[in-house]
């Protein structure tokens, strides 16, 4: 394990879950209603099965007769997660690897957290965060042969 601090103390722990049988037009509506561009879809045990993202939605928005369709139909079901024990390091490599904006942090597959990259990026750039030393440590770099 890295000696940076883990992602449970930058992570948003308010939660917006929804599940596979909302329809297109109410998970946009909850979307927008509560201004969030990525919504979790866990099943009846409250483990994640997919994710919701903007992007994913704007093809079904276009086409009204979509809108009663299952959610199921549009989410995201390959997803980049993140254990609640990882470090900002591990989140940081998740991050630049897949290159996404947004990873669900799960406990034994259950969502407890979203991180944002933005997130991270605050925590690098705030001079008073535990981050500020991690950045400021000389990253190691790969030299092929």
């Amino acid at each position: 394990m890295n000696a940076s601090p883990g992602v449970c103390r930058i992570m948003n722990d308010q939660l917006h879950l929804g599940t596979a049988d909302w329809t297109v037009g109410h998970t946009i509506e909850h979307m927008l209603h509560r201004n969030l561009s990525c919504l979790m879809i866990v099943d009846s045990r409250q483990r994640l099965i997919g994710l919701v993202t903007e992007s994913s939605l704007l093809a079904a928005a276009l086409d009204p007769m979509q809108r009663g369709e299952s959610v199921s139909l549009f989410m995201q079901r390959k997803m980049v997660t993140i254990p609640d024990t990882a470090s900002w390091d591990d989140a940081i490599e998740m991050f630049l690897l897949h290159r996404v904006r947004q990873i669900p942090v799960l406990r034994n597959g259950v969502p407890v957290g979203m991180l944002c990259r933005r997130q991270l990026l605050q925590q690098l750039a705030n001079p008073h965060s535990p981050m500020a030393n991690v950045a400021a440590q000389p990253q190691s770099s790969v030299v092929d042969d």
